[in-house]
């Protein structure tokens, strides 16, 4: 004869297991915006400023821009503001590593966490590059980001085409 269980060790497995999904499923790799990320630095790819850059997510990335509605559609703007909100957390980017240089996992949150990720990110030898979180239109088919590297910031306004994201329009601003 087996013998079951007992109640407690049932209700701590159980209470483990939804744990585990829940840690399994948090959205730290959202594959939607590391396609837009690709897309943007690949456009980019031979500004000077990229140049053996490291970089690293951070919904803190041009939160101090003065950003024109004129220059950018309301809805995208409003998305793009909610995405990287206080309390946005960072997101992997697993879909860079291959062509570029990107702080490991451990390290970017470190720096999320950190009081001075902003002189770090604008200091002129750390050679930091933040991605903000990406906002999206509500049909997902339209796309803001932006880069933040030594006191500059670059917006980008993307579309989707068949699947693959392009660039449609880059707007420089400095940092407040």
């Amino acid at each position: 004869m087996t013998q079951r269980p007992r109640k407690p060790v049932v209700i701590l497995l159980s209470v483990l297991s939804v744990f585990a999904l829940a840690i399994l499923s948090q959205d730290n790799e959202p594959q939607e915006e590391n396609a837009v990320y690709l897309a943007m630095l690949v456009f980019s790819e031979h500004s000077p400023d990229l140049q053996n850059a490291k970089y690293l997510s951070s919904p803190a990335a041009c939160r101090t821009l003065d950003i024109d509605p004129a220059t950018v559609p309301n809805p995208l703007l409003t998305a793009f503001t909610q995405a990287n909100d206080v309390d946005a957390t960072p997101i992997r980017l697993p879909a860079l590593k291959s062509r570029f240089n990107v702080i490991d996992w451990a390290e970017t949150r470190r720096l999320n966490n950190s009081k001075n990720i902003m002189e770090k990110v604008h200091s002129t030898e750390a050679g930091f590059v933040m991605l903000s979180r990406v906002g999206f239109d509500a049909s997902r088919n339209q796309a803001l980001v932006c880069i933040e590297s030594q006191s500059r910031g670059v917006l980008y306004v993307l579309h989707k085409e068949a699947d693959t994201w392009v660039v449609d329009s880059m707007l420089d601003e400095w940092i407040k």
